[in-house]
């Protein structure tokens, strides 16, 4: 519907195509471009899903830990809020001075974009088990790997994945401005190039590819929540 009503404003008030171009002769750039598009996209998708994962790892382990000792999370936690205040722009181009101009310098932004939600979104999961709860795995005498096994991390699993989703929204989005502020491959890359060259068709194009590839990303989570929450129920049951 959004495509439709664009073509028909363009070609009504008959607009410039510099300005803003038909979606048809968008897509059909895109098709006529494929096999480079698909080549810059594997590495953006690449550095994205590494990133993601990574964070993930990172993610957990921190929450744990914060969350075991209390002490290092009252003075770790506000750190995590304020590090939120340090634009990307800034960090990005420092990542890529001491990292060099690689993919894994790339990833590291990505990580550093998608840590923090996941992160402090398992955190709250932790502090919202009720008291009581937590008071029987003490009585009973279970070990902390069953307690997080058993209570904490089942119950966290919601929170993890909100912050997931929030994380996989802003993974291309990391990716995207590592790339813009150097390197040799990627959707960033190509972009620039576009807008290098006035080539508005293919800027379109490749925001289109872009939102595409986010939102499988995106749609690639809810099916793993949607598994992972089935088994759990299975699991309880």
């Amino acid at each position: 519907m959004v495509l439709v009503s664009w073509e028909i404003i363009v070609v009504l008030f008959d607009i410039q195509k510099y300005i803003l171009p038909r979606p048809t002769n968008v897509l059909m750039k895109i098709v006529d471009n494929y096999e480079l598009v698909l080549s810059h996209a594997k590495y953006t998708v690449f550095e994205a899903v590494v990133g993601i994962l990574g964070s993930v790892v990172i993610a957990v382990l921190t929450a744990i830990v914060l969350d075991k000792v209390k002490i290092i999370k009252s003075f770790v936690y506000p750190l995590l809020t304020i590090s939120q205040t340090v634009p990307l722009m800034a960090i990005a181009p420092l990542l890529l001075i001491w990292f060099g101009f690689g993919v894994d310098a790339k990833i590291l932004v990505v990580i550093l974009v998608c840590y923090f939600p996941i992160t402090i979104n398992i955190i709250s999961g932790f502090d919202e088990i009720d008291q009581d709860e937590l008071d029987l795995f003490k009585v009973m005498k279970a070990s902390t790997l069953n307690t997080y096994k058993k209570l904490k991390i089942p119950y966290a699993l919601p929170y993890f994945f909100s912050g997931l989703k929030i994380a996989t929204t802003y993974a291309v989005l990391g990716a995207l401005i590592a790339e813009y502020m150097g390197g040799a491959n990627g959707l960033g890359i190509y972009l620039i190039r576009a807008m290098k060259s006035f080539d508005i068709e293919m800027v379109f194009g490749i925001i289109i590819v872009i939102i595409t590839l986010t939102l499988l990303l995106l749609t690639l989570v809810h099916f793993i929540e949607n598994i992972t929450i089935k088994y759990k129920s299975k699991g309880e049951n």
